[in-house]
């Protein structure tokens, strides 16, 4: 029952072993004594769908092609492991649950090095749990010299004689570590945050090619701090957005939320403010078109208005456009990319529909 594990650990702690590059007879080997034991997916320790392993050839990665990925908090048990080569460089890995239905990460040998059995036992180990091997792994490697906590499958990790691992993230920062704003992003558990971030990024694309942030400090800090005030006192839980407060150079009376987040003021509007009360509600306002998600219900909205052949056809390239790598579906994305991009520049131009902007939290009618 053990014999897989207990090879892969050999394999992996013997650095002077040397191996030949895989063929396709030998995945299909390894495949044959995979199906053969137990597994279970290992739960994501970071947001990142890329995640590196040290192995004896160098630096591999691995990639998460299925956004499901990141809701497992505990193994997954998983059946019919299937190898799909694309030797030299590139393997990907196939996996069934009841409960994900099929998904598959794509394995990556270090740069310009052949895969060979090594590196793919490697891999393999970080990825699955096999009978015998310890369920959990440190997910936080710390920095014993900059204090800072890494995720264990990031490519900075300290040397060897400068790390400290830690069962979580609560016991890092209770050590007095830092978290890596690289390793651990914040994702709030929200329903297609992937896409409404690119929606967001179209957004603040559109509005800062018609102006530009203020260089004028005190301005930018106070529009922060009413920001931060107004949040701090808002009537219902937040959904875990990042919130930034910026001040634009534009003489037009007018402010903008960008969706995930971003909210600028623009100088003239800033300036009409005769207290920080004004301003308050100018910023709840768009505050709340962020927290009812009005850019990516816009977005839905015009892929509603498509014709059902089309639609049909736009559904499938959303993944596609977030995070998917098909290449074949690729005029599909750019479909979607040209509807974000469109919906983006309008809201950014002409404001919110009518009905978001109808009984918000704030009476004042700009934007």
């Amino acid at each position: 029952m053990h014999r897989v594990f207990l090879l892969l650990c050999l394999l992996i702690s013997t650095p002077a072993l040397s191996a030949p590059p895989l063929n396709p007879m030998d995945l299909g080997s390894l495949q044959a004594r995979l199906r053969k034991t137990s597994l279970a997916l290992r739960p994501p320790t970071t947001a990142s769908a890329t995640v590196y392993v040290a192995t004896p050839s160098g630096m591999a990665r691995y990639v998460y092609r299925n956004q499901g990925t990141y809701r497992l908090f505990t193994p997954l048990q998983v059946t019919r492991p299937t190898l799909l080569s694309s030797l030299p460089y590139k393997i990907s890995l196939r996996l069934r649950s009841s409960r994900l239905r099929t998904f598959t990460l794509d394995l990556y040998s270090p740069s310009g090095v052949p895969f060979d059995s090594l590196t793919l036992n490697a891999i393999l180990a970080d990825v699955l749990v096999f009978p015998g091997s310890p369920v959990d792994v440190p997910p936080v490697i710390g920095n014993t010299l900059s204090l800072i906590g890494h995720s264990r499958g990031c490519n900075h990790l300290p040397d060897a004689s400068h790390r400290q691992a830690f069962a979580s993230r609560a016991e890092a920062e209770n050590a007095g570590y830092s978290l890596c704003s690289i390793c651990f992003r914040h994702t709030p558990p929200i329903y297609d945050f992937a896409l409404e971030q690119t929606i967001g990024r179209h957004q603040l694309s559109s509005v800062l090619s018609a102006a530009s942030i203020s260089d004028v400090d005190s301005l930018n800090a106070r529009v922060e701090t009413v920001g931060r005030r107004v949040l701090a006192r808002w009537p219902v839980p937040l959904r875990g957005y990042t919130y930034t407060f910026r001040v634009l150079d534009d003489p037009s009376l007018n402010a903008y939320a960008c969706a995930t987040g971003r909210v600028f003021v623009n100088a003239a509007l800033l300036t009409a403010c005769e207290s920080d009360h004004e301003l308050e509600a100018i910023l709840a306002h768009e505050i709340t078109h962020v927290e009812r998600r009005h850019a990516y219900q816009q977005f839905s909205q015009a892929i509603d208005n498509q014709a059902a052949g089309a639609l049909a056809a736009l559904l499938v390239g959303i993944a596609v456009a977030v995070g998917g790598r098909d290449a074949n579906n690729a005029s599909i994305a750019m479909q979607i990319t040209s509807i974000i991009a469109t919906v983006a520049s309008e809201i950014a131009q002409i404001g919110h529909t009518r009905a978001n902007e109808a009984g918000r939290c704030a009476t004042l009618s700009w934007n």
